[in-house]
């Protein structure tokens, strides 16, 4: 609620800061003289959003976790609905979720029918929303 990330909507995935919705979204906050959010977002968003830079990150994360002979779980690396475009979050899902196997790492998604979407319903299983599902399972 009270971080300056929960200002942030409308964020494309992949994006670099030259994105026109990071623009906007960057516009939009200097106009409502909210510079700590516009900071924040130049500062995620500078050196890219991309599936190479989960990747990169992840190895880093797996090295660290050799070293100190640990493993890696990912309790939760879902988009909120409110936060991103459907195909946007589809490729998150599925790029995050390839990353996390691909180096070892355990993941899970812990919410269904609320902001993060994997179903309408979870009381009506036909409401399940299969390009979700299938992000998450390739």
């Amino acid at each position: 609620g009270g971080s300056v990330y929960a200002r942030f909507h409308d964020l494309p995935f992949p994006a670099r800061a030259d994105d026109p919705a990071i623009a906007r979204l960057r516009a939009e906050l200097h106009a409502q003289g909210d510079g700590a959010a516009a900071a924040a977002l130049d500062a995620e968003i500078g050196e890219g959003w991309s599936v190479a830079r989960i990747d990169a990150e992840f190895a880093t994360l797996a090295d660290s976790a050799a070293r100190h002979d640990t493993s890696i779980v990912l309790n939760e690396f879902g988009a909120l609905g409110f936060c991103a475009d459907r195909q946007s979050r589809l490729t998150w899902l599925a790029a995050v979720r390839r990353a996390a196997e691909r180096h070892g790492f355990g993941w899970a998604v812990w919410e269904l029918d609320q902001g993060f979407g994997l179903m309408g319903d979870r009381r009506d299983a036909a409401s399940v929303d299969l390009d979700m599902l299938d992000a998450l399972t390739g």
